[in-house]
C-alpha cells in the first residue's frame, strides 16, 4: 500500500541478472477533497483549461484540421476568432486571465522575480478553491514554463494538485529526445503527460467541482509544423472528455496565448497578424444553456475580446455557481464575460489592448528607405546600446556587443484613432552582428519629424529567436537584444 503522502513514484524492472528491462514514472492523484472547506453549492459547474502555447486561431484550422473539424461539428462549442491577446509573450497573457490584473500592476503585490512573490497573486483559482472546488495546475517544459522562465516560481504549491515536481522527475529520469523543448520523454510526448494529468484528475474528481489548468509548449511553441503532428491525439483527448461525460459538468476552454512569435512566417504581415489572435474556443455544459447566454457566445463570435474578458467569464462561472466574492479591480474596468452582451463597437483602447498588439489596427505603407524610418531605427538601435551599456551601472556593458542597424526590410503607419494628437509608426529590421529581426513601435506627437526614443515612446519585439545569442547572462530585460558574440 502507497502511503497517502506519496504524489509521484517512480518505478523500475530488472532481470535476475540485473539487467534494467523497464522504467517509468507515474502521477498519482490522491483525493483532497476532505482537505478543503466546502461550502453548500446547488450547482457547481467545473472548468477545464486546455491550452497550447503559440498557437493562433488560423494556425490552428491549418495546422490542427482532425481538432478544428472535431470543434466544428458539435454545436455547444464555440470558437472566438476575435480573441486578441494583451502582451508579448506568454506571462502577461496567461497572468491576465488568472488574476484580472495588468502585467505592470500585478508586479507589485506580487513580484515575479521575488521568491514567494507569485505566491502572493490573486490567481482565480485561489477563488475556485474556497469555494471548495479542488484544483489543479500542469505545464510541461519545465525550464520554460510560464511562471518559472527567468522568474522564481511558486514558494509553495499553488494548487491542490500541482505537475511541476512529477514532471521534472520524469526529465531527469527518462530518455529525452528534444526539437526544441523536450519533445518525446519515455513512452510519449511531452503534452501526452500533461494531458493524461488531466484525464486522472477529472476522473477522480467526477461529480465534484474542480478547476484545472492544463498548458503544453514542448510541440508548439518553436515550430507550427509540429502542432499538425499532435492533431490526431488532441483531438482524442477532446473526444474522451466528451466520451467520458465530462462535458456535462465542465466549462472547457481550448485557448492559446498568442500566434507563433519567432520563424519565417512570422516576418510576413499575415505573420504578424496571426501573432495577435490566439485561439480560444469555448465549450457550454447543458447547465448553462440559457437562451440569453447562448446568444450572447453567438454573438460574441463576432466580437472583440481579450484575457481580462476571459477573465471575467471565470468569474462568471463561478457566480452562476453560488459564488458571492468581488473580484479583483483594475485592469480593465470596461471588460465584462463573454457571456454576456459585447459591443461591435469596442476598440483596442477600450479594453486594455495595446496599440502593438490590436489586430483591429490598418495601416499605411511608409517607405523603408525614407529619412523617417531610417533615422529612427538608427536611434532605437542607439538606445538599446546606451541602455544595455548603463543597465545595473554598466555590469553588462563587456559582456554585450553593441549592435548597429541592418537592413530595414519595411515601415508603416498604424492609422487607428488611438489618439489625435499621435502618430504610431512600426519598423521592421535587422541588427548585426547578431542578425537579430525586430519589429519596434514607436509613438510620438503629429508635429515631430523625427521622434525621441525612450521606454515612454517603444515597443520592442525580437520576432526571430535570439537561442544562445545571450548566453553570457541571464537577465530577462536584456536577453532580446544582448549578442554575447564568441
Amino acid at each position: 500500500m502507497i502511503p497517502e503522502s506519496i504524489e509521484n513514484i517512480y518505478v523500475t524492472c530488472n532481470l535476475a541478472n540485473k539487467e534494467l528491462v523497464y522504467k517509468n514514472a507515474y502521477a498519482l492523484i490522491r483525493d483532497k477533497r476532505r482537505l478543503i472547506s466546502k461550502p453548500e453549492i446547488e450547482k457547481p459547474i467545473s472548468v477545464i483549461l486546455f491550452g497550447i502555447d503559440s498557437l493562433s486561431s488560423n494556425s490552428l484550422i491549418r495546422n490542427m484540421p482532425e481538432t478544428w473539424s472535431y470543434l466544428q461539428s458539435k454545436e455547444y462549442w464555440f470558437n472566438i476568432p476575435g480573441y486578441n491577446r494583451v502582451g508579448e509573450n506568454t506571462f502577461p497573457n496567461l497572468m491576465t486571465f488568472l488574476t484580472g490584473l495588468k502585467i505592470i500592476s500585478s508586479e507589485i503585490p506580487c513580484n515575479s522575480k521575488e521568491v514567494g512573490g507569485l505566491d502572493q497573486c490573486p490567481f482565480i483559482w485561489k477563488d475556485f478553491h474556497d469555494n471548495g472546488y479542488v484544483t489543479a495546475y500542469a505545464e510541461d517544459a519545465t525550464w520554460m514554463s510560464s511562471f518559472n522562465y527567468l522568474k522564481k516560481g511558486f514558494k509553495d504549491p499553488p494548487t491542490d494538485h500541482y505537475f511541476r515536481p512529477y514532471f521534472q522527475s520524469v526529465i531527469d529520469k527518462l530518455a529525452v529526445q528534444k526539437s526544441g523543448s523536450p519533445f518525446c520523454i519515455g513512452y510519449k510526448h511531452g503534452a501526452e503527460y500533461v494531458y493524461d494529468y488531466m484525464m486522472d484528475f477529472v476522473r477522480r474528481y467526477k461529480g465534484s467541482p474542480y478547476f484545472g489548468l492544463f498548458w503544453v509548449n514542448s510541440f508548439s511553441h518553436n515550430d507550427p509544423n509540429l502542432a499538425f503532428i499532435m492533431d490526431y491525439k488532441i483531438s482524442n483527448y477532446l473526444k474522451q472528455l466528451e466520451k467520458e461525460r465530462f462535458t456535462e459538468e465542465s466549462v472547457i476552454i481550448f485557448l492559446s496565448d498568442h500566434g507563433l512569435r519567432f520563424g519565417s512566417a512570422r516576418h510576413t504581415r499575415a505573420g504578424a497578424f496571426e501573432e495577435n489572435l490566439p485561439m480560444l474556443n469555448i465549450w457550454i455544459p447543458p447547465k448553462l444553456r440559457e437562451p440569453s447566454l447562448l446568444n450572447n457566445l453567438k454573438a460574441n463570435q463576432n466580437r472583440l475580446v481579450n484575457p481580462y474578458d476571459l477573465y471575467n467569464t471565470l468569474f462568471d462561472i463561478l457566480e452562476k455557481s453560488g459564488y458571492t466574492k468581488d473580484k479583483t479591480e483594475g485592469g480593465c474596468p470596461n471588460c465584462k464575460s463573454i457571456f454576456k452582451p459585447i459591443s461591435s463597437n469596442r476598440t483596442c483602447k477600450d479594453i486594455g489592448i495595446p496599440s502593438e498588439f490590436c489586430a483591429c489596427a490598418e495601416y499605411k505603407i511608409i517607405p523603408p528607405d525614407s529619412e523617417l524610418v531610417v533615422q529612427t531605427a538608427n536611434k532605437i538601435v542607439n538606445f538599446m546600446n546606451g541602455f544595455k551599456n548603463s543597465y545595473q551601472n554598466g555590469s553588462f556593458y563587456k559582456l554585450c556587443e553593441n549592435l548597429s542597424v541592418g537592413k530595414i526590410s519595411d515601415a508603416f503607419e498604424n492609422m487607428g484613432k488611438e489618439d489625435e494628437l499621435k502618430r504610431i509608426i512600426v519598423i521592421s529590421f535587422q541588427t548585426e552582428p547578431n542578425n537579430g529581426l525586430f519589429e519596434v513601435t514607436v509613438k510620438f506627437p503629429q508635429n515631430v519629424t523625427i521622434p525621441d526614443i525612450n521606454f515612454q515612446t517603444i515597443s520592442i519585439s525580437r520576432v526571430n529567436s535570439y537561442g544562445n545569442d545571450s548566453h553570457c547572462i541571464k537577465e530577462e530585460t536584456l536577453l532580446r537584444f544582448c549578442y554575447c558574440g564568441n
